[in-house]
Formats: structure tokens, C-alpha cells, sequence
């Protein structure tokens, strides 16, 4: 059973293991390793609250983000 953390280290170890060219292949190797576990119900992990997750964090460094 894979857990949050296990999650973490692997896509840690996916980021370190490729060079990047932009932002968008940084994005795509996170899109890859999370969406493996997307609606996990041993783990609890949303869709949906990833994607929020994401909104809320850009939000917050960008000056969007409603109080």
C-alpha cells in the first residue's frame, strides 16, 4: 500500500532523475506521478483537492487570493 509519503519520495525521485527544460516539463512530470494515485481511496487523494491545492498556492504568491 503506497502512502503519502511514499508518493512524495517518488516524485522527488522522478524530479531529480530528468533534466528539465521549462516549466511546462516540470508540470508534466508532476502530472505523471500524481495522477497515478488520483482517487485513492487507501490514501484519500482527490482529483479535486489536488487541483485546489495548486489554485490555492498560486493564488496566495500571485495576489489573487481571496481572504
Amino acid at each position: 500500500m503506497k502512502n503519502i509519503y511514499d508518493i512524495k519520495d517518488e516524485l522527488v525521485d522522478t524530479l531529480n532523475s530528468n533534466k528539465y527544460i521549462d516549466l511546462s516539463d516540470i508540470g508534466n512530470i508532476i502530472g505523471i506521478v500524481i495522477s497515478k494515485y488520483f482517487d485513492n481511496e487507501e490514501i484519500g487523494f482527490e482529483k479535486d483537492d489536488f487541483y485546489g491545492g495548486i489554485e490555492h498556492g498560486i493564488s496566495i504568491t500571485d495576489g489573487t487570493h481571496d481572504l
